[in-house]
């Protein structure tokens, strides 16, 4: 009965599930390339050319993260297994840097 009780309670916090969702931009359009990883781990993938992903055994209890160079990441709970995400553009201006080289 003991040992029961300990695969039932193990089987249920290691549930994963195959998580699915596109990447865009505010207006809909696709971002090809764009990574959506498991928060807290190494497992990341990069989106199709449709803005689509794929993640495969993603905790019940992960978090999702969605970024794109030049925009803002997101971050969404992996309570389904259809998630999508809107990145928008990052306000912040980018950083130029100058570098001169007077040969003597």
């Amino acid at each position: 009965m003991i040992l029961l009780l300990l695969s039932a309670a193990f089987s249920s916090s290691a549930q994963t599930r195959n998580v699915t969702g596109r990447v865009t931009e505010p207006d809909g359009t696709p971002m090809i390339g764009a990574v959506v990883e498991i928060v807290g781990t190494f497992t990341a993938v990069t989106t199709s050319v449709d803005g689509t992903y794929l993640l495969k055994n993603v905790p019940a209890d992960a978090t999702l993260k969605a970024s794109f160079l030049g925009f803002d990441p997101v971050e969404k709970k992996a309570d389904s297994e259809r998630i999508d995400f809107q990145l928008a553009s990052s306000d912040r201006k980018s950083t130029r840097l100058n570098s001169s080289h007077s040969g003597e």
